[in-house]
């Protein structure tokens, strides 16, 4: 995903469900302006 407007749908979505949410990142990759965050 890469729109601002998609990522925020799904967070709002997993939020909805009322499920503990936990995440550790592992490995976050730069190049330029883009990232990959990589999660546990």
């Amino acid at each position: 995903m890469t729109d601002r407007t998609e990522i925020a749908t799904e967070l709002e979505r997993d939020i909805s469900l009322g499920l503990p949410l936990e995440a550790k990142a592992r490995h976050v990759f730069v190049a330029g302006d883009i990232t990959q965050i990589v999660l546990d």
